[in-house]
C-alpha cells in the first residue's frame, strides 16, 4: 500500500476526522492524517482504491478540492470587518436572486414560490376547516389570528425543513448539527406556543415536543448520532419552551407576542435558508427536486392535525379563548 494526500474543504473539527477515518476503514484503506487548517487527507491505499475513497468522502459532505486551502496561514485571513461585510453581501446578493428568480437560485425560488402559494392556499383550507368543525357558539373571527398564526408557523417551518432535505447530503459535521438544531427549533417553538395557548401547557409541550424532534432528529441524522442528539433537544427545549410562555402570558399582551415572536423565527429561517446555500448550494452531486404536492401535502397535514387538537384535543382549565 502506498500513501495518497489529497484536499477537501468543510473539515471543521475531531468529528469530522472521525466520520472520514470510517468512512475509509470501511473501504480496507486507512486514515494516516487529516490537517482541518489545508485540508490535506493522508490516505494509506493500493492505487486502485482512491477514486472510491474519494467518493465515500464526498458522499459524507466534504467538497474535494484540487490545492490546499488559500488561508492556511492566519496572516492570510482576511479581518473581521471585512468577512461580515463580504457576508452581508453574499446574504443581500443572495434574497436578491431568490426574489427575482435568478437561475443560479433556481431550487430556493422554486421553495419560495412553493412557500407562496402554500401559504394562501392553506389560509383557505384552514378556515374552511374551522367553519366545518365548529360549535355553532364559536366565531371564526375570534380565531382568526390563530389560523394567521398556524398556517405561518407550518409554511415556515416546511420550507426550512425542505431547504434542508434538498442539500443534506452535502453538509459537513459541524453544519449538519447546526442545521438539526435550527430546524428543531422552530416548529417545536412555533407549534408548542400555539397549542400551548389554546390548550395549555400539558398538551402543547407534547405536540411541540414531538414536531421538534422528529424534524430536528432527521435533519440533524445527516451529521451522525451527535446530529441526531442535537436536533432531538432542541425539539425538546423549544417544545416546553413555546408551550410555557404562552401560558404565562395569558394575561398579557399573548397575540402580539406571538406575532413577534414568528417574524424573529421567520428571520431566523432566512438566516437558515443562507448558511444552507453557503455550505451546500452549488456542490456537485444529485439534489431533491421541490416538489409542489410534496411541500403542500406536509403542510396540509401539519396544519389540519394541529387544527384538530386545538378543537378536540384535551384542553386546561385556563386557556385562551376567542
Amino acid at each position: 500500500m502506498n500513501q495518497h494526500t489529497f484536499y477537501a474543504s468543510g473539515i471543521e473539527c475531531s468529528s469530522c476526522r472521525a466520520v472520514i477515518g470510517k468512512a475509509v476503514s470501511a473501504l480496507g484503506a486507512r486514515l494516516v492524517s487529516l490537517d482541518p487548517v489545508s485540508g490535506a487527507i493522508t490516505i494509506e491505499c493500493n492505487p486502485e482504491q482512491l477514486g472510491s475513497i474519494k467518493e465515500a468522502v464526498v458522499a459524507k459532505g466534504y467538497a474535494l478540492r484540487l490545492a490546499p486551502a488559500a488561508c492556511a496561514s492566519p496572516l492570510l485571513q482576511p479581518l473581521a470587518s471585512q468577512t461580515e461585510k463580504t457576508a452581508f453581501h453574499r446574504a443581500k446578493k443572495m434574497a436578491k436572486g431568490v426574489l427575482g428568480f435568478s437561475p443560479a437560485y433556481k431550487l430556493e425560488s422554486a421553495l419560495l414560490r412553493n412557500a407562496l402559494l402554500s401559504f394562501f392556499l392553506l389560509l383557505a383550507f384552514e378556515a374552511l376547516a374551522f367553519l366545518a368543525f365548529f360549535s355553532p357558539n364559536q366565531s371564526l373571527n375570534g380565531w382568526l389570528p390563530f389560523i394567521l398564526l398556524i398556517v405561518f408557523s407550518t409554511v415556515l417551518s416546511v420550507a426550512a425543513f425542505w431547504h434542508v432535505r434538498t442539500y443534506r447530503a452535502h453538509f459537513n459535521c459541524m453544519t449538519g448539527m447546526m442545521v438539526g438544531m435550527t430546524v428543531g427549533m422552530i416548529p417545536g417553538f412555533l407549534i408548542g406556543a400555539i397549542v400551548g395557548a389554546t390548550n395549555g401547557m400539558f398538551v402543547g409541550s407534547l405536540v411541540g415536543m414531538l414536531v421538534g424532534m422528529i424534524a430536528g432528529a432527521w435533519c440533524g441524522s445527516c451529521a451522525g448520532v451527535m446530529g441526531v442528539m442535537e436536533g432531538m433537544m432542541a425539539g425538546v427545549m423549544s417544545g416546553t419552551m413555546g408551550a410555557m410562555l404562552s401560558v404565562m402570558m395569558l394575561s398579557d399582551n399573548l397575540l402580539p407576542f406571538l406575532a413577534i415572536l414568528s417574524a424573529v423565527f421567520a428571520a431566523i429561517g432566512g438566516g437558515l435558508s443562507y448558511l444552507v446555500y453557503k455550505e451546500a448550494g452549488g456542490k456537485l452531486g444529485d439534489v431533491v427536486p421541490v416538489s409542489f404536492i410534496s411541500f403542500f401535502g406536509m403542510c396540509l397535514l401539519i396544519a389540519f392535525g394541529v387544527t384538530l387538537i386545538i378543537l378536540y384535543g384535551p384542553a386546561a382549565a385556563v386557556v385562551w379563548r376567542a
